[in-house]
């Protein structure tokens, strides 16, 4: 049995390499060559490349193991100077980064900590209208728009004195149709709630047979068209209108007054625009004196 050595091409190692070849009476050990599984010859050498290989120039470029293991240390090298430099302020175009450049728009939006307050309807930035609020909060000015809204008209009847029956329609001596209407009581198609109602007679005395009064509400106005002295009436027509109604109760005698006030419980409708419209009418039968002056006024909150 014999052995030898076979070396590695590219460099100086040498390996043992072994062969066994057997006839009928010996057994031989014969040298032979390491070969690539295609039976090419072995170039370990050439692959694995020099100590001082040079790294190739592009990360595609052809080179040994050493020099493409030096490639990639370059490449983590820049990597990791770039993200040395993200971290903390500079300019949009530099890099991403986890605080804001400083030529972003929202820098100038949030302004700077020694801006002046500004507390009216005028531009500034997020810090001189947060400087504004707080400076009126510790002046004890700072107040918030009311969010009430209130709405009273005055209905003067005709100039007759013919009698009213019970569930008449209350109207003025002009226009088309007794409905009322009470402006700007919220936004336009909010659900308001109204939390009081009023009604104002300005006359001497309760007449006789004068009981207590009911407002019909609407969220326009009632195509019905009601005149003074119809009997009230729902029609097909004004269902979709239609928001419920309001009981105002017994006007009570104040001398030159009459004058009553309730206050409804859970009254919610909502609004088609910012108006509420209202028949007007009464639950006892009287005779009226002529152009009586009548003032509901409605309370509402959105």
């Amino acid at each position: 049995m014999t052995t030898s050595d076979v070396p590695v091409p590219g460099g100086t190692q040498r390996v043992p390499t072994y062969a066994v070849s057997e006839d009928s009476k010996t057994k031989d050990l014969e040298r032979v060559a390491l070969n690539e599984s295609d039976g090419s010859d072995l170039a370990l050498g050439a692959k694995l490349g020099a100590l001082a290989e040079t790294a190739p120039a592009t990360d595609t470029g052809s080179s040994g193991l050493n020099g493409r293991l030096q490639r990639i240390a370059q490449r983590l090298s820049t990597l990791i100077a770039n993200l040395a430099f993200v971290f903390g302020a500079g300019t949009a175009s530099a890099a991403q980064r986890v605080t804001l450049a400083s030529d972003d728009p929202a820098v100038a939006t949030l302004g700077s900590t020694s801006g002046a307050k500004v507390i009216a309807d005028a531009n500034g930035t997020i810090q001189q209208y947060l400087r504004g609020l707080v400076a009126q909060w510790i002046s004890g000015t700072l107040t918030l728009a009311s969010r009430a809204a209130s709405a009273s008209v005055a209905l003067t009847r005709t100039a007759d004195t013919n009698a009213y029956a019970a569930n008449d329609v209350i109207g003025a001596a002009t226009g088309s149709t007794a409905a009322i209407q009470f402006s700007n009581m919220g936004p336009s198609g909010a659900v308001v709630q109204i939390v009081s109602i009023e009604l104002e007679i300005d006359s001497t005395g309760v007449i006789s047979g004068e009981t207590s009064y009911r407002g019909y509400l609407y969220n326009v106005t009632p195509p019905s068209a009601l005149a003074d002295n119809a009997a009230f009436d729902l029609p097909s027509g004004d269902r979709a209108s239609y928001l419920g109604f309001l009981d105002f109760g017994t006007p009570v005698d104040l001398g030159s007054t009459l004058y009553v006030r309730a206050t409804p419980d859970n009254c919610f409708v909502k609004l088609s625009g910012t108006d509420i419209f209202m028949y007007l009418v009464t639950n006892g039968p009287y005779t009226p004196t002529s152009a009586r002056v009548y003032k509901p006024k409605l309370f509402a909150v959105a």
